[in-house]
């Protein structure tokens, strides 16, 4: 119940100082008046349900989200005028949300409004404060939800030729005898046509080389482990904080890819989780003993308390793309870490085989050595740069990063 205004205690002192039974008369009403209303104000905030809904707690950078603000009031006292005043993270919205409405006897009133996801995070909406009176403006209740309601913004996946890159690569297989499979991506040469090979698969540079109709002869392959290695160390980066996006952008984009070829993915980012316990404790739950340990002997690095880097184990499916994304939308910049004795440390964990898809601003002397090394203790690399040259190297391929342009998030 909100104080006794000002005009009710002048109203009091005035009885006082006149005698007079009506003046004591109006006193009482106006005090009996005031008591009602507030009373009734009181009771009617104290029954009001208000609600915040969100459409969904996950989305991607570039997406909006809806909100709803919902007002029940299950009195039979209307509420003349309501003030709300919702805050909203400052990252993005720069102002909070503001506005008044009315509330008849059992009505329900919704407020509805968008945020806009500029970038990835973890965010979180409220307070919701508000204030309700009469339609005069004598009497003033005032109530709020402090419950938070958080939502976490995903870094954006983008289909690969907005990187820059082929809509395929050559990337998480090795040549093997048994024909598991045959691989678009890597052209083993020509063969003569068959009935029934498809027209996209007509090999026209040889068919008009040789005169006889030819088709693409594809490298059979099959399919392992693949590890995503993000490089979030400050000092690597000339503009962090523009840069790291589109590195994190590309990393995602990356784990996307290749889960959808059913591989499994690994993640190994030299940054600060804020909640790397709590990640790092549910990806050891939620992956069986054996596959968690890696080799024989061998410990997760998650696992070791000395680690400074954020890993995930091996997993595959939408398992392995949910918990890459949860991490990728939280994980900061770090300083001070090597990033090539990261992804060293690291590839002695996984087994033999797995590819190396190395992210990182531009390729310095010891990642090049760093990955000339690591194709001859069979682990193939693959390295995406922001800065420098695409091209073959001493057995690994650079490919270099583009910016991105606004748009549709791709998640299929």
């Amino acid at each position: 119940m909100t104080r006794p205004p000002g005009w009710l205690w002048a109203l009091v002192a005035l009885a006082f100082l006149i005698p007079g039974r009506p003046l004591w008369a109006l006193v009482y009403l106006a005090g009996g008046l005031w008591l009602a209303v507030s009373l009734a104000l009181s009771w009617g905030l104290r029954r009001l349900q208000v609600e915040r809904v969100l459409q969904d707690d996950r989305l991607f950078a570039g997406e909006t989200l809806p909100v709803v603000l919902r007002f029940r009031n299950p009195t039979g006292a209307p509420i003349s005028w309501l003030q709300y005043l919702e805050s909203r993270p400052v990252e993005l919205a720069a102002q909070p949300l503001s506005g008044i409405c009315t509330l008849e006897a059992g009505e329900t009133a919704e407020v509805r409004y968008v945020i806009y996801a500029r970038r990835r995070g973890r965010y979180a909406i409220g307070p919701l404060r508000w204030t309700a009176g009469d339609p005069f403006g004598l009497f003033r209740v005032q109530g709020e939800l402090a419950n938070l309601t958080p939502f976490v913004v995903y870094p954006r996946v983008v289909p690969l030729p907005e990187l820059g890159l082929p809509a395929q690569l050559p990337m998480g297989d090795l040549a093997t005898r048994a024909r598991l499979f045959e691989d678009p991506a890597w052209i083993a040469g020509a063969r003569p046509y068959q009935p029934g090979d498809p027209m996209r698969r007509i090999h026209w540079a040889a068919t008009a080389r040789t005169g006889q109709l030819a088709s693409r002869q594809y490298r059979h392959a099959v399919l392992l482990p693949a590890c995503v290695c993000l490089n979030l160390n400050r000092e690597d980066y000339d503009h962090f904080a523009t840069q790291a996006e589109l590195a994190v952008t590309a990393a995602a984009s990356l784990a996307h890819y290749l889960v959808e070829r059913r591989q499994q993915v690994a993640l190994l980012a030299t940054g600060v989780d804020p909640d790397a316990t709590g990640a790092d404790a549910a990806a050891r739950a939620a992956v069986p003993a054996e596959e968690a340990a890696g080799p024989a002997g061998a410990e997760t690095a998650s696992a070791r308390p000395e680690a400074q880097s954020v890993f995930l184990p091996l997993r595959q499916g939408d398992m392995a793309v949910g918990a890459i994304l949860e991490v990728l939308a939280r994980i900061e910049g770090a300083s001070g870490q090597d990033f090539a004795r990261a992804v060293a440390e690291h590839a002695r964990l996984l087994p033999r085989g797995t590819l190396l898809c190395l992210v990182t601003p531009r390729e310095t002397p010891a990642l090049a050595a760093l990955c000339a090394r690591l194709p001859r203790e069979g682990r193939p690399v693959l390295l995406f740069v922001l800065d420098g040259a695409s091209g073959a190297r001493d057995g690994y391929h650079v490919w270099r990063l583009s910016e991105i342009r606004p748009g549709e998030v791709v998640v299929g």
